[in-house]
């Protein structure tokens, strides 16, 4: 929940989100249950008293109450593996007498909702080991769903509206996400003679991986009375070694590399186009995100093969498109 409300109040708005709860019935007997931490005076629980010690000046800050129900978690049933998932659904009280501060609100939870989106945190949390506290890096990715903006209640005499969406979050410890993983694209200019404008691109899949063709061997025993090792079976050798690529898109004409992969599932080139990719891993280091060079690599390679999946009405269209290393 620390850090639900921690990435809620990173809002551009600045509207700060405190959790809790507070017990309440609506019109129609609808309860709900909130944790109040502190009321003041007239029994306000989203207002807070302020004081600055520069000025001297008392003040009344109001601030935006929501509560958080975590699932028990599906947990990966490996000891050497540190890794839940889990969904959090969020219920958010919201002002609502005030039309600018209700339209407020809701574009600091749209916001904060999509930045949950395909998004990785690095969050650090303190952990109890043996007879010591020490600091411990979470890796956590995330994805969010559409925001309910459906009941509206009474508390305290006031209108509010319930707001709630689901957030669906993976944690580890030390197991690693796609999500740490970056691609790059350019496209070699026969004009200019180099690779152009290179272009960020996220796929929906992406594999790669590398191929070895042996020759398998087994020596003859020899007339010596000692144990020949390599005459009892095959040992292989190395012929060769191959390395390729697949990548699975989702269509977006207005990315131009996008697109020009996509005109590659149908067009007669004049010359076979060349492209750079480069891959950069990030990976955790002392609570931050860094890249790892020895998980980078970069590879000039054409394609070969692309594929349209089923184009369907009311469907995205999804593609495909393989790579191998270019001899270029």
């Amino acid at each position: 929940m620390m850090f639900i409300t921690d990435i809620f109040n990173k809002n551009s708005l600045e509207i700060p989100f405190k959790q809790g709860f507070y017990s309440a019935s609506g019109q129609d007997d609808f309860d709900i249950v909130w944790y109040k931490p502190r009321l003041d005076e007239k029994g306000l629980f989203d207002i807070e008293d302020t004081f600055d010690s520069e000025t001297y000046i008392k003040n009344k800050n109001r601030f935006v109450v929501l509560s958080t129900d975590v699932s028990s978690g599906d947990y990966t049933g490996l000891p050497n593996v540190q890794m839940v998932s889990f969904t959090a659904s969020v219920e958010i009280m919201v002002y609502a007498d005030d039309p600018l501060i209700l339209l407020a609100t809701k574009m600091a939870i749209e916001e904060t909702k999509d930045n949950f989106i395909g998004e990785k945190f690095l969050y650090t949390v303190q952990e109890q080991l043996e007879d010591d506290v020490v600091d411990t890096t979470l890796k956590i990715v995330t994805n969010a769903h559409g925001v309910d903006y459906g009941t509206e209640i009474i508390a305290k005499g006031r209108k509010f509206l319930l707001m709630t969406f689901n957030i669906d979050l993976t944690v580890s410890k030390n197991i690693d996400f796609g999500n740490q993983v970056e691609f790059k694209f350019s496209k070699f200019d026969e004009i200019t003679n180099d690779f152009g404008t290179t272009y960020d691109v996220i796929p929906l899949i992406a594999s790669w991986g590398v191929s070895q063709d042996i020759e398998p061997a087994q020596m003859l025993n020899s007339f010596s009375l000692t144990t020949q090792n390599k005459a009892r079976e095959i040992h292989n050798y190395i012929k060769s070694r191959g390395f390729g690529m697949t990548f699975t898109f989702l269509l977006n004409t207005s990315s131009p590399v996008l697109k020009d992969l996509f005109k590659q599932t149908y067009d007669i080139p004049a010359l076979p186009p060349q492209y750079k990719i480069e891959m950069k891993m990030l990976v955790e280091d002392d609570g931050e995100w860094e890249y790892d060079n020895d998980l980078s690599f970069m590879r000039k390679v054409v394609y070969g093969e692309a594929e349209v999946g089923d184009v369907v009405r009311g469907e995205p269209i999804v593609f495909a498109i393989g790579f191998v290393v270019s001899a270029k």
